[in-house]
């Protein structure tokens, strides 16, 4: 009776770990499923979309390309805007502004336009954008409005700076301010880059950190003319894993991205005393 009693229970006993096996693997294998984040994208390259040469030919001052120029001469100018014969800033202060924040074009995320064919792509959510960084703009001298790219003014084709301006231009906008984000992601000692996948592990041992690098440019709507560029960066980090998953990942990304839009905030300030003190007739 004991011997029966005996290899009843072992019997039990081998079930009891069997099933725990398999509820171990399937956890395993339901985990396995969402252990990897996407990265949303790379930057815009705010020098090519101003119409230069090469982005580090940015500055204050610079020359965008005019409308009209090269394989745009056969188009005809919309109305307003000044002839070929030359770049210069016309914007009269005080002005209006347009703030857009540009990516590159396989950018993935949330409220992001990029028509086909497009180099880059407009994202027009505003969720890193603090409203007190966004105050530091409304606050500027000599800037009567800032108001966002919206939706509606999206141009069907996105070439370069030039459809931008003349979005900008419908609602009468002096200054087309274009922003981009450059989020890198390493995961322990691998860089990850912009756009491939972090796979997190089980353990909370995967440090993740979290670069973000904030870049603007100020553009006279009218002409092209480069007033100025700006530029910040911030980064933050974490050990994860993956009961962490893809939301903490990305609420990392945001915390990167809104503290580097912070401090591109007081970027902008600075470059816009020079840039109010040497165009303004005040």
């Amino acid at each position: 009776m004991l011997l029966l009693f005996t290899i009843g229970t072992l019997m039990n006993s081998y079930r009891l770990i069997a099933l725990a096996a398999v509820f171990t693997a399937t956890s395993v294998a339901g985990c396995t499923t969402s252990s990897s984040f996407v990265t949303p994208g790379g930057p815009a390259s705010l020098g090519a979309i101003a119409g230069l040469a090469e982005p580090s030919a940015l500055g204050g001052g610079a020359k965008g390309r005019m409308l009209g120029e090269a394989s745009e001469a056969s188009e005809p100018l919309p109305e307003g805007f000044v002839p070929l014969s030359a770049v210069e800033p016309v914007a009269e202060f005080p002005v209006n502004m347009v703030a857009a924040r540009v990516q590159a074009g396989n950018f993935r995320g949330e409220a992001v336009y990029r028509p086909d064919g497009a180099s880059f792509s407009i994202v027009t959510a505003r969720n890193v954008e603090s409203d007190e960084a966004l105050e530091k703009l409304f606050e500027l001298p000599g800037v009567e409005q800032v108001q966002p790219m919206n939706r509606l003014l999206v141009p069907n084709r996105l070439r370069d700076a030039k459809d931008l301006r003349e979005s900008a231009a419908v609602v009468k906008a002096n200054m087309l301010l274009l922003y981009t984000f450059d989020t890198t992601f390493r995961q322990d000692d691998q860089d990850v880059g912009p756009l491939n996948i972090l796979a997190l592990g089980f353990l909370p041992n995967q440090k993740i950190t979290v670069n973000s690098t904030a870049s603007a440019v100020l553009i006279d709507t009218q002409s092209g003319f480069v007033y100025g560029v700006a530029e910040a960066s911030a980064d933050t980090a974490e050990n994860t894993n993956i009961y962490r998953g893809r939301d903490g990942i990305d609420a990392l990304r945001n915390q990167a991205e809104r503290e580097a839009f912070d401090r591109l905030a007081d970027e902008i300030t600075r470059m816009w005393t020079r840039v109010f003190t040497q165009f303004s007739d005040t």
